[in-house]
């Protein structure tokens, strides 16, 4: 695919502004701020992902995300934090992600749903949370979270209170995720 890249600003050493827009296909992708403030950094703008996701990510981001994020970037470690608001999922980050050692460092994060119904297709999620910290090598990720739903929907079965809680973790080629789960309350049937 063709893509057209546009950046227009100034910048010194000391502090840069900087609008980005990138196009493909004559459709906008990306329209971002980016700036430099005696190296704090910052980025934010919008994203409009048609057609380049698919499944959860594509339901989870929908037509357009608001992103924004700002740190420091030193030593080749990336420290602060970011924030993506898509039209079925708000994300935010803060922590460290060291690109030299490959490694995130106490990379604290929260997830929320926004419209119940967008992210698993027959499932309502209401009031759903993920909190949780990733730490360690890129390919010995550890999550201890944890999730909570004031109530899943699916069919005629209705969970209330549910919590669950762990430590996932990732080997660079699969997610072990134990369940520990609890619920005030389950209602099956009409």
């Amino acid at each position: 695919r063709a893509i057209r890249l546009g950046v227009g600003g100034k910048a010194s050493w000391r502090r840069g502004d900087f609008a980005l827009l990138r196009l493909a296909h004559d459709k906008r992708l990306a329209a971002v701020q980016l700036t430099n403030r005696a190296g704090s950094y910052g980025a934010a703008g919008m994203v409009w992902p048609e057609g380049m996701l698919a499944g959860l990510a594509a339901r989870a981001a929908g037509t357009s995300v608001a992103i924004s994020a700002s740190g420091t970037f030193a030593d080749r470690v990336l420290e602060g934090d970011a924030r993506m608001i898509g039209d079925g999922l708000a994300l935010q980050g803060r922590g460290a992600v060291d690109l030299a050692g490959n490694a995130a460092r106490s990379v604290a994060i929260i997830a929320e749903a926004r419209d119940p119904e967008r992210l698993f297709p027959g499932i309502r999620l209401e009031e759903a949370r993920l909190t949780g910290t990733l730490d360690g090598p890129f390919r010995q990720l550890s999550l201890p979270h944890k999730l909570t739903i004031a109530r899943l929907v699916s069919g005629t079965t209705r969970v209330e209170t549910l919590t669950q809680t762990g430590i996932a973790s990732w080997d660079g080629a699969r997610l072990t995720l134990p369940l520990d789960a609890s619920a005030a309350r389950i209602v099956t049937g009409d």
